[in-house]
């Protein structure tokens, strides 16, 4: 049996499963040495494939770190009967790559949103100046309810003026009160 017979190339791949395992199982016992060698064995697959996905270098790099922290925080839950090393490490990379997708368009779709809601409301520079004239106004109006209704006549029979009447101020309590 030659290492390029079909039967050395299985005892390979079966030889292989079985040091991944062991990766895997040291890996639940919190081996950083076995989490780096799983990292130089699959990583450069791995990004990869989430830049595939991604379309995107940035994201794929941080998929492939989220895949491997995945992998060392469930490593304990890895069955090798289900699935060959790889092939969990690939759907964890997978299964984050396509919910960060998933969160772009979600992204998206809330930021067209918020700027067709956006582009109903009222912006114009002169919105401001007008919530602080109606608050002005809500407080004048506070104001005068409170003085007798002999003072209060006398401002409202005024006609409106950008200067004050000096007379009717001199005889008014002060409107001003913080």
């Amino acid at each position: 049996m030659t290492a390029d017979s079909p039967q050395g190339s299985r005892a390979r791949r079966k030889r292989e499963r079985s040091e991944e395992a062991q990766l895997v199982r040291a890996l639940a016992g919190g081996d950083a040495d076995a989490l780096s060698k799983l990292y130089d064995r699959y990583s450069g697959m791995l990004m990869g494939l989430a830049h595939r996905v991604l379309g995107d270098a940035s994201d794929a790099e941080e998929i492939l770190q989220e895949a491997f922290l995945q992998a060392w925080n469930q490593a304990s839950r890895y069955d090798p009967g289900r699935s060959s090393v790889s092939t969990w490490l690939v759907l964890i990379t997978r299964s984050r790559a396509i919910d960060r997708l998933r969160s772009r368009k979600v992204a998206a779709r809330t930021a067209t949103a918020a700027q067709k809601e956006k582009q109903n409301l009222h912006t114009s520079p002169e919105g401001v100046a007008d919530v602080m004239l109606l608050e002005r106004r809500a407080r004048l109006r506070t104001e005068l309810d409170r003085l007798p209704i002999e003072q209060r006549e006398v401002l409202e029979s005024c006609p409106p003026s950008r200067g004050a009447n000096a007379r009717v101020k001199s005889t008014l309590p002060s409107l001003e009160r913080a």
